[in-house]
């Protein structure tokens, strides 16, 4: 008697198991994509949170705010020393050092005076993308934030 399998044992075999994987790719690529698009979403947003947060902390505790233009904001700290916010080549810049990661790419930064007789208050606005993945829809993320802050010391 001889062990093995037969011509046709060995055909509808292949068949079942080709027939499954074929099922298991395109699931496991959809999984793969979706953590990829996770992985950009979330650099972005904390990479614009960051930002936001460090603007307003240095707004909050200044002396004094000069907005030279829409994307440049001098701040004078309490000490009278000086800090300078602003955007250059896609990069939002405090005092000439990069505060967003290499990831991710400023598009539109907007300082705007909302000063009055009793409050000195400054809106912030910018854009962040993602500057990963050679234009591939998977890796492609966008988010603007807007927020104000206002001098503590007034």
């Amino acid at each position: 008697m001889k062990k093995g399998f037969t011509f046709i044992e060995l055909l509808l075999y292949l068949a079942i198991v080709g027939t499954i994987f074929s099922s298991l790719v395109p699931f496991a690529w959809e999984v793969i994509e979706g953590g990829a698009r996770s992985a950009v979403d979330q650099e972005v947003d904390s990479s614009a949170r960051f930002i936001m947060e460090k603007i307003k902390s240095k707004v909050r505790n200044a002396k004094s705010i000069s907005i030279a233009s829409l994307i440049s904001m001098t701040i004078t700290e309490q000490d009278l020393s000086t800090t300078t916010i602003d955007l250059l080549g896609g990069n939002i810049r405090l005092n000439a050092v990069n505060i967003n990661s290499a990831d991710t790419m400023v598009t539109d930064l907007v300082f705007t005076d909302f000063t009055s007789a009793v409050t000195k208050q400054v809106q912030i606005r910018f854009t962040i993308i993602s500057s990963t993945g050679q234009g591939r829809q998977e890796y492609l993320q966008t988010v603007t934030l807007e927020s104000s802050a206002e001098i503590r010391s007034i």
